[in-house]
C-alpha cells in the first residue's frame, strides 16, 4: 500500500493530508537534503545576482564597448549556471525520493509483522476461552472441536449509542451447522457457548462428544433418563443428553 508523503521546509514528512507522518509514535525527519523552498531560495539569489551584474554592465556598453567582451563571459557563466542548478535540483528529489522509498518499506514491514502478530495473539486467546467454555464435554477439545470453532469465527465492533464503533469493544460469533426439528440443518454465527451446544447437538459431530457414542466393546457408558432432573445432571449426562435427545428436549427437563 503506497502512501503520499511531503516534506515541509524543516525536513518532516507529511502524510496526504499535512499532518507529520509517524511510524508508531515517532515522527519521521529527513536529515541534509534540501527542500524545494530553500534549494529555490539560493539558487535565485545568485541568479538574480547576475542579472543584475549584466544588467548594470550593458547599460555602459555605449560607454565602453570593451564591456561586452565579459557581458558574454557572464552570460556563459550564468548559462553554466542554471545547467548546475537543474542538476542539484534533480538530485536533491533523487535523494529524497529514495529516503521516502526506505521508510515506506520499513512501515509497510512494522505494519505486516504487527498484524501477524496480532492475529496469533487473538488466536491463542480464542483458544483457551473455547477449552474454557468446552469444559470436559468432549473427547479432545484441543484437537476436534477448536479447530472448527476457529474456522468460523467472525470478530465485530460493538457499536455505541450513535452508531460508531465503541474502542475496544466487539462481539465473537462461530459459524456452526445447527440441526432443526425437520432434520435440516443451516449455518448460523452464534456466540461461543451456544455455537459449542449446537456442535455437541449435531449428530454427525457425535464421535467427538464424550457418552455420545454408541454401545458395545467400546467401554462407553450409558445414562438413564427417566425421572431427569437439570439442576442433578452432571455436565456428562448433560452432554450425552443434549447430544441424543436434542438441546430443546433439554429444556424441557424438570430443573
Amino acid at each position: 500500500m503506497l502512501k503520499e508523503l511531503s516534506m515541509d521546509k524543516d525536513g518532516n514528512l507529511l502524510d496526504a493530508e499535512g499532518k507529520p507522518f509517524k511510524v508508531g509514535e515517532d515522527t519521521i525527519k529527513v536529515t541534509n537534503a534540501l527542500t524545494q523552498a530553500t534549494f529555490d531560495a539560493a539558487v535565485i539569489e545568485r541568479v538574480k545576482g547576475k542579472e543584475r551584474q549584466i544588467a548594470e554592465l550593458k547599460a555602459q556598453v555605449e560607454k565602453a564597448p570593451e564591456l561586452q567582451g565579459t557581458i558574454n563571459t557572464l552570460q556563459t557563466e550564468l548559462a553554466e549556471l542554471k545547467t548546475q542548478a537543474e542538476n542539484a535540483q534533480r538530485k536533491a528529489q533523487d535523494d529524497v525520493a529514495t529516503t521516502l522509498s526506505v521508510l515506506q518499506k520499513k512501515v509497510e514491514a512494522a505494519e505486516t509483522l504487527l498484524a501477524t502478530e496480532r492475529a496469533a495473539h487473538l488466536q491463542t486467546q480464542l483458544t483457551n476461552t473455547i477449552l474454557s467454555f468446552a469444559g470436559d464435554k468432549f473427547i479432545n477439545t484441543l484437537k476436534d472441536v477448536v479447530p472448527e470453532m476457529l474456522k468460523g469465527h467472525k470478530r465485530e465492533p460493538v457499536a455505541g449509542s450513535d452508531g460508531k464503533p465503541v474502542k475496544g469493544e466487539f462481539k465473537d460469533t462461530f459459524k456452526v451447522s445447527v440441526a432443526a426439528e425437520d432434520g435440516s440443518e443451516k449455518e448460523e454465527d452464534l456466540p461461543l457457548d451456544k455455537a459449542l451446544a449446537a456442535f455437541a447437538e449435531n449428530k454427525k459431530n457425535s464421535h467427538y462428544v464424550k457418552g455420545a457414542q454408541s454401545g458395545g466393546s467400546g467401554g462407553s457408558s450409558y445414562v438413564n433418563f427417566a425421572n431427569l432432573q437439570r439442576g442433578k445432571m452432571t455436565d456428562a449426562e448433560k452432554t450425552d443428553f443434549i447430544s441424543k435427545q436434542g438441546h430443546a428436549a433439554y429444556l424441557k427437563l424438570p430443573v
